[in-house]
């Protein structure tokens, strides 16, 4: 069995939001990179197009994640970590972008500690801008 990462895009344009839905099955342990939102597959765009976070609302329980921009080794990650439950809006802060630089692919990737027992579970919805 395996952990239960369920995505769904709710709705799409120049702003889509993704409801991630998170579930241990007790076993198999914490993501590591999980990639959640892929700007080609999931959004239509090029290789050389970025995006960023408007806002995340989270509730976490049983474990804490962090999102990230695969911006390759190269240039420094830009992270967010979540635990409880809270809503973050990037707005006034310009967003959280995708800073990726030549070696990055600007998947927004989880990765999640503590997510280890079966009564672990969580909620994301993320608003991704174009």
């Amino acid at each position: 069995m395996a952990n239960t990462v369920t995505i769904t895009k709710t709705n799409e344009g120049r702003k889509a939001t993704f409801h991630i839905y998170l579930r241990s099955d007790g076993s198999t342990g914490d993501l590591d990179g999980e990639t959640i939102i892929d700007p080609t597959v999931d959004l239509g765009l090029n290789s050389d197009a970025r995006m960023s976070v408007e806002n995340i609302i989270y509730s976490l329980f049983g474990f804490q994640g962090r999102i990230e921009f695969d911006t390759g080794v190269v240039e420094d990650k830009m992270m967010w970590l979540m635990h409880g439950t809270d809503t973050v809006d990037f707005r006034p802060l310009g967003d959280l972008k995708d800073r990726s630089g030549l070696d990055g692919t600007g998947k927004l990737l989880l990765t999640t500690t503590g997510l280890t027992s079966t009564d672990d579970e969580g909620s994301i919805l993320i608003t991704m801008k174009v």
